[in-house]
């Protein structure tokens, strides 16, 4: 018995987290993948080397000759789970780290598990089966290599393999995900004893990547000419739901045809929602920012100012999705992980201007413990960051909540 309370106090943090992002994912996931993202199930590396194709690839090695909706629905939520135990584990690690003062570390948490950025955004009725979860699992493992693996060379070579695959998965992620891998290594560049060899081999595998991006994105394609070649394969594969626009749209559609037939049509209602949309969220910008600000006013370091600053303008690398393409709210929950991503990381590297700005956070919080609760209530309240069909039904309540005040 003494040796199994010993095993669980070295995965205690871990078991209790992994817990509860699975019982959230089990209580809102739907059970089916959203029929946009069947496509990104079905084409494989048969039809041409080009992105977006990996993913399709696995199903059919898992799958060879027909994948019924039902399997989708299993193939995806395995997935969720691989993502939650990964997130419950470095978590789990963060927290050991200040085992014996984790009080600010759990509020920040707290902070965004409650928030509607939370991993459960990936399980909303649009974003069911989304490429982000297969994005953010390799993201993971390659900060874990950043932070774990000492051997330069070794460690870039599985982030270029798995920054590569990333790309494989879709070329998104050169804007969503990447920046968080880049600014892990140039903070890898302030800590190592070999500066020189850390740049010159962390700058060229970032060049390759980049260069990597470029070719799929100008000279890659599938080998499926037309829509309905298309379409005739994926009915051989597969009896489940597509969508005719998600064919044309992701793999023939020009960029031109894009921003017409999407974002500038779309654009005066992607802005109204936003703006609700960011001012709901509002106080959790608020607390971010007193993290950091925190951080800032208690380092002392010009360098390490100079980290903080390259890491809050890694959020400008999303300003190309932002002005091509038209799912913005998503695109809000990645800024939001993309936050907390990095104060996780300055923990888990003890930056001790991270941890004074914890510190200070917690005592704030326990000196307005019930003003933080409902905090955390008003998060837990909204709904989670969905592609685009989020925003209507706050408005819509909204909206009804002035009609009660108005006559007739």
């Amino acid at each position: 018995m003494t040796k199994l309370k010993e095993l669980f106090r070295k995965i205690d943090y871990e078991f209790y987290l992994f817990a509860f992002l699975m019982l959230d994912l089990v209580a809102r996931c739907p059970l089916e993948v959203n029929p946009w993202m069947t496509p990104n199930y079905i084409l494989n590396f048969d039809q041409g080397f080009s992105t977006r194709l990996l993913v399709g690839s696995v199903v059919k090695f898992f799958f060879p000759d027909f994948v019924t909706g039902r399997q989708l629905f299993q193939f995806v939520f395995v997935a969720l789970t691989l993502l939650n135990l990964l997130v419950a584990v470095l978590c789990g690690r963060v927290l050991r780290l200040y085992r014996n003062e984790t009080r600010g570390v759990v509020y920040v948490l707290m902070a965004y598990l409650a928030s509607p950025a939370a991993l459960t955004y990936l399980v909303t009725q649009e974003n069911m089966g989304r490429l982000e979860i297969y994005l953010l699992i390799l993201t993971l493992v390659q900060i874990v290599v950043l932070l774990r693996v000492k051997n330069v060379y070794v460690k870039y070579a599985l982030v270029l393999l798995l920054s590569g695959a990333c790309c494989m998965i879709h070329q998104i992620y050169i804007f969503m995900f990447f920046p968080l891998v880049f600014v892990c290594g140039v903070y890898n560049v302030f800590e190592a004893k070999n500066k020189k060899k850390e740049i010159i081999v962390g700058g060229l595998v970032f060049v390759l990547i980049g260069g990597f991006f470029l070719y799929l994105q100008l000279f890659s394609s599938i080998n499926l000419n037309s829509i309905s070649a298309v379409k005739a394969y994926i009915e051989t594969r597969t009896d489940y739901a597509y969508l005719d626009d998600n064919i044309y749209y992701e793999y023939f559609a020009h960029l031109q045809e894009h921003w017409t037939n999407f974002w500038i049509r779309d654009l005066t209602y992607n802005l109204r929602h936003t703006v609700v949309t960011l001012i709901f969220l509002l106080p959790l910008f608020g607390f971010l920012v007193s993290v950091w600000k925190k951080a800032y006013r208690c380092c002392k370091e010009k360098r390490i100012k100079w980290m903080f600053t390259l890491m809050q303008l890694s959020n400008l690398a999303m300003l190309p999705v932002w002005l091509i393409m038209v799912d913005w709210e998503r695109y809000i929950a990645v800024h939001i992980i993309l936050e907390f991503g990095m104060i996780l990381i300055l923990l888990y590297k003890r930056n001790s201007y991270m941890i004074t700005a914890v510190k200070q956070t917690a005592a704030g919080v326990e000196k307005h413990m019930f003003i933080y609760l409902l905090f955390l209530l008003f998060l837990f309240t909204l709904d989670k960051l969905d592609a685009r069909c989020y925003q209507p039904y706050l408005v819509d309540y909204l909206a009804n909540i002035v009609k009660m005040f108005l006559p007739g």
